[in-house]
């Protein structure tokens, strides 16, 4: 469950210490929550069409934001409402296989928060291909459905909530040396979830804990005041009491643009290959065709692509966390102006001439953002 706003909290990952038969039960948890979650967006999505060819649902659209989502919290499009559709008729397979209401509580969440965007913000689609890459469950009333930890041990066991055993119990890496991690383990655990990250080609498994309170205090330098920021493109300005700055967002992150155009252009010879119902004779795609079959070669080359991308992914959070940490010395209360960088992002719709009568270019801020 979301904390509320005036409860502080902290996420810290440890490493699972996973044997292959392990990885294979939650593997196969994953799976099953992947197949259920996207068979009850589909369903979602089939409820939506039908309601927005209604007389009703053009009628309450038009008389503002209120009527229209009481006209959908009516029809089960509301937070409680997809929690009640999700936990329907689910106590088979997937509660034996060690699922339980906890699990599909956080893939409603997920649903909903998708949902909204695409009801009252600015969504245009909902996804129903999507991957669970984490099952979760939050403390209630000092226990977890689904799950048990050891911090003796450090062990953390997931059990069936159907048949009350335990699945598998799987050891945890802790650094005994990092005083951060040691003082985290001694705070309250309010939520616990299995996460699987694609590292290599391979998934590694980890256990993400949440603990109540503010984490550890490493000694760094926190001046007190008032901290102007405002964010560019590629740069972010900086005003405090006493010191003025314009830092470069990641300077020393260098993407190898060479060897990412040669991965996509490999992609995209496999796929025209293996998948030649997709393009007409010109080359060009056929509207509404989708792509069936994936090659052996097609999914190492994805599967390097993603890695490349993960690891600038990691090398530009580490980037921003430096200048985070280095912002702490300007004050302690800052005030950001509110920059829309998905409106930069988007091209532009106006078509303009220039003086020579030329077309101008559509392109906005490009690859100066991705920082």
């Amino acid at each position: 469950m979301a904390h509320k706003e005036n409860q502080k909290a902290f996420v810290v990952t440890f490493p699972l210490r996973t044997e292959k038969w392990q990885e294979d039960r939650i593997d196969k948890m994953m799976r099953m929550l992947t197949t259920f979650y996207n068979d009850r967006q589909r369903k979602l999505v089939r409820r939506y069409i039908y309601l927005s060819h209604s007389k009703a649902y053009k009628e309450a659209k038009g008389k503002g934001v209120v009527a229209f989502k009481n006209y959908m919290k009516e029809n089960g499009f509301s937070q409680y409402g997809l929690d009640a559709f999700f936990k329907a008729d689910t106590k088979g397979a997937l509660y034996q296989c060690g699922l339980n209401s906890m699990f599909l509580q956080y893939l409603s969440q997920c649903a909903w928060s998708a949902w909204d965007k695409k009801l009252f913000g600015k969504g245009d689609f909902v996804k129903t291909d999507k991957v669970v890459n984490i099952f979760c469950s939050r403390n209630k009333k000092g226990r977890f459905c689904g799950f048990d930890y050891d911090l003796s041990t450090f062990t953390i066991r997931i059990k069936s909530t159907c048949t009350k055993e335990i699945i598998c119990s799987i050891p945890f890496v802790v650094n005994k040396k990092s005083d951060y991690e040691l003082f985290a383990l001694s705070q309250r655990i309010c939520r616990i979830g299995i996460v699987r990250k694609l590292i290599r080609g391979k998934y590694k498994y980890y256990v993400q804990f949440t603990f109540d309170g503010v984490p550890y205090h490493k000694g760094r330098n926190i001046g007190t005041g008032i901290v102007g920021i405002d964010p560019g493109p590629s740069k972010i300005a900086i005003v405090g009491d006493n010191k003025v700055e314009i830092a470069k967002l990641a300077p020393n992150i260098e993407e190898d643009e060479r060897k990412t155009a040669r991965l996509k252009r490999k992609l995209d010879r496999s796929r025209r290959a293996t998948n030649p119902h997709m393009y007409k004779e010109d080359g060009t795609i056929i509207k509404g065709q989708r792509q069936t079959c994936f090659s052996k070669v097609y999914n190492e080359t994805r599967k390097q692509l993603a890695d490349a991308q993960r690891k600038l992914a990691a090398k530009r959070k580490i980037a921003h966390n430096e200048l985070a940490n280095t912002l702490l010395e300007y004050g302690d209360t800052f005030k950001v102006e509110a920059n829309s960088y998905k409106s930069m992002q988007a091209r532009t719709k106006a078509t303009s001439m220039t003086k020579s009568g030329r077309i101008r270019s559509k392109k906005r801020y490009g690859k100066s953002i991705k920082n």
